[in-house]
């Protein structure tokens, strides 16, 4: 890489501790999407299993199911509010509300832990769980899940105990990237919620696509449609990782110069998986139910396939928005630059 390219990049900026702390927060933010990915398809299944009790009729047994798998529930949130602290320590509005971010999410992290372990020992006591191993839905669960939360209880009460001496102490050196619409709070919320809606098909997109390539039987008539599926579940996790760990790492010239081609590279890729899965499906409107068994989630593809019909969309929408995003900026970057 020749000196012009390192140097479209903030960490060309950063002195070697500001590179070191970057580096490690990447890192963790990449095993916390992994993480609560995996999570979230068990708790993909345990919410399915409910709504399916419920669907049928049986809403006393969608009750017991939501009162036992609930440890699971909150060890997503467990992971979630853990993985948008670590995020956190590299935006944020401003330096001041950064670190109050950091504390928040670190503290809700902390206060599910402790509870999902409450849970899961009363769940004991009143003998809903026959033992901490019950193999269902998890081979180990609900120890893995009491054994989660305790790790966390440590690694949230290590983070609020490091971000409270760090902002005493102003040791945390890393620059600051501002959130999109940093002065619009309005228009932040909305942002903020997007990223977050994206950020949860992104996790479930990456543990299906995985998933499916495992277990599905390329051997037979439906491959056509088996790969298009796969494709369309990693696009979502592909996309969040090159915004997030290509785009946000440039710096504000760089970023104004790469974001619409970007955009609307991407879009050209959304909008020829798009069309491709919906010809796939076209050649066999029964690939779903015949072919679905071995996709994931089974209990929603193996009739109506609707868990991918809920992320088919979110690439091609995400790049319309960065698109258009791209285009209202464009005048006041040009108007910048001439100045």
């Amino acid at each position: 890489m020749n000196n012009n390219a390192k140097s479209s990049f903030l960490s060309a900026t950063y002195t070697t501790k500001q590179k070191r702390q970057s580096h490690i927060i990447s890192l963790l933010l990449l095993v916390m999407f992994l993480l609560s990915s995996f999570i979230f398809f068990y708790m993909a299944y345990s919410v399915i299993d409910v709504a399916g009790s419920v669907v049928s009729g049986s809403s006393d047994v969608a009750i017991q199911d939501l009162i036992r798998n609930m440890p699971i529930i909150i060890s997503f949130l467990i992971s979630f509010y853990a993985m948008m602290a670590i995020h956190a320590l590299q935006k944020g509005v401003d330096e001041k509300r950064r670190i109050k971010s950091v504390f928040k999410d670190s503290l809700v992290t902390l206060v599910f832990s402790i509870v999902n372990i409450i849970y899961v020992l009363v769940m004991l006591i009143i003998k809903r769980y026959d033992s901490l191993i019950e193999k269902s839905p998890t081979y180990l669960f609900p120890l893995d899940t009491m054994l989660f939360s305790l790790l966390f209880v440590g690694i949230s009460i290590v983070m609020i105990l490091k971000i409270k001496k760090q902002e005493k102490n102003k040791s945390y050196s890393l620059p600051l990237r501002k959130i999109a619409l940093a002065d619009n709070k309005i228009l932040r919320f909305f942002y903020c919620f997007g990223i977050v809606v994206w950020t949860l098909v992104s996790l479930y997109g990456l543990t299906a696509g995985i998933y499916s390539i495992f277990i599905y039987d390329f051997a037979h008539e439906y491959v056509f449609y088996g790969i298009m599926t796969i494709l369309i579940y990693l696009l979502s996790p592909i996309y969040l990782g090159v915004w997030q760990f290509y785009f946000h790492a440039l710096t504000e010239e760089k970023k104004a110069a790469v974001q619409l081609p970007l955009s609307l590279i991407s879009l050209g890729i959304s909008i020829v998986v798009t069309f491709l899965y919906f010809l796939s499906l076209s050649l066999d409107l029964d690939a779903p139910s015949n072919a679905g068994f071995g996709m994931f989630p089974i209990a929603f593809a193996a009739s109506t396939n609707l868990g991918t019909f809920l992320i088919v969309f979110m690439p091609g929408i995400v790049s319309i928005i960065n698109v258009i995003t791209a285009l209202i900026k464009k005048p006041n970057q040009n108007a910048l630059i001439e100045d």
